[in-house]
């Protein structure tokens, strides 16, 4: 168990949600997550027992425990740098206090019933950048939303990535949070163009430091007898998918605010009780999120995201499902679809897939690797790139990216 300095005042956050009624009697804190499983943040598991005190519900000041977890700042300073936590901590709580409620009343305003509404995120309690109004950021900042794992929601093994089920529930879900973007930008122009000033990527500091990052992965695209022919072909597309293509402004109309970090980590699912089937999918980790073209992050999805079977039986069915569930949400805001054509989505998503193809290679020898919970190096993303170890499962993997390129064409210009 932490000490509890580690998340201070735990109070005055969930007054943010429950008013200034609530008292937290006790909480205790505990690390959520080992390294290797997250590297912007420190998670930590938060349970508490609470009183509220509402003034209509006098007399039933009863004792209640509520589970959370706490995105706080990172431990090491090499994250902290890396990821500008004062930047994006600010970016994950506009999210949650902005734009997941200016979604929701949009799609109330049009009709949808709010049981029905976009809701694949953790509810959210409250969040601060410090304890001192005079500090614009410091280890006190604190971002506090519901502890799916006590709903039995659950990750997947990020080594082998999602099945067809599972791969089935992220398309859609991802495809209506596009699509919401993008019904924003038509109906709420306005509005929209403050999301669009408010979704700047981060700044990638000492760029050349990462030259050598794919030094070791093709290396291994030479060994491979089914790959090497497509070396040359990988090196001209990673080179596309450099730091300044994420802060590129996209070609419209396919453009809206992406997750831009949609790997197996930053979604969790719920199970059917009686089926035992995924019917539910929840989003984390929304401090990247960027105004970009959503077929960047489906081609991600596709590259990282899928396991062997799914990636090379069941593309082209996941890739008319988000498709088609992207155009019948926008169907819902009486949006004139003309624009987004089927030919014009099968094209941006062939360009796309060439320029996210080193970010999905990348983030394949990520999330193949064994993390050693106690390696200091664990939570330090240029180290682990640049290891020279990789399983076979990475091998396996990086197989299925560049052979579903070829296939489809993607890998070449």
């Amino acid at each position: 168990m932490m000490e509890q300095s580690d998340l201070k005042d735990l109070q005055s956050l969930l007054r943010q949600k429950f008013h200034d009624e609530l008292i937290v009697k006790s909480y205790q804190v505990e690390n959520f997550l080992p390294p290797g499983e997250n590297y912007g943040s420190k998670i930590v598991s938060v349970d508490a027992i609470i009183i509220r005190n509402n003034e209509n519900d006098k007399g039933n000041n009863s004792e209640e425990h509520i589970y959370m977890i706490a995105k706080l700042p990172p431990t090491s300073k090499i994250q902290r740098e890396m990821f500008d936590s004062p930047f994006t901590f600010k970016k994950e709580i506009f999210m949650y206090d902005e734009i997941f409620p200016a979604y929701k009343k949009l799609e109330i305003e049009n009709g949808v019933n709010e049981k029905q509404t976009f809701n694949s995120y953790a509810d959210y309690y409250g969040s601060r950048l410090s304890l001192d109004e005079s500090v614009e950021f410091d280890d006190d900042a604190a971002i506090l939303l519901e502890n799916l794992k006590t709903k039995n929601y659950y990750m997947i093994d990020r080594r082998y990535a999602c099945d067809l089920p599972h791969a089935k529930l992220a398309i859609k879900s991802i495809a209506k949070f596009h699509a919401l973007g993008i019904a924003m930008k038509h109906k709420k122009p306005e509005f929209f163009q403050v999301l669009k000033n408010r979704s700047k990527c981060l700044e990638f500091k000492n760029p050349e430091d990462w030259a050598d990052t794919f030094k070791t992965i093709f290396e291994h695209i030479l060994d491979d007898p089914s790959l090497k022919d497509y070396h040359e072909s990988c090196s001209k597309a990673v080179k596309l998918g450099d730091f300044s293509s994420y802060s590129a402004v996209p070609d419209e109309p396919w453009s809206t605010i992406i997750h831009s970090d949609f790997w197996t980590n930053n979604f969790m699912f719920h199970k059917n009780d009686t089926t035992n089937e995924p019917d539910d999918i929840k989003f984390v980790d929304f401090q990247n999120f960027l105004f970009l073209s959503p077929t960047r992050e489906l081609a991600f999805f596709l590259g990282s995201g899928l396991n062997h079977d799914v990636i090379n039986n069941h593309l082209d069915y996941l890739i008319n499902l988000y498709y088609k569930t992207l155009i019948d949400t926008l169907r819902v805001f009486n949006i004139d679809i003309g624009i987004y054509s089927r030919e014009t989505f099968d094209e941006r998503l062939r360009k796309d897939a060439r320029v996210e193809f080193g970010h999905s290679l990348c983030m394949l020898k990520i999330i193949t690797m064994d993390i050693n919970a106690d390696d200091p190096n664990g939570s330090n993303v240029k180290n682990i790139l640049e290891r020279s170890e990789t399983s076979e499962i990475f091998r396996t993997r990086m197989r299925d990216l560049i052979l579903m390129l070829h296939k489809k064409n993607w890998l070449d210009e």
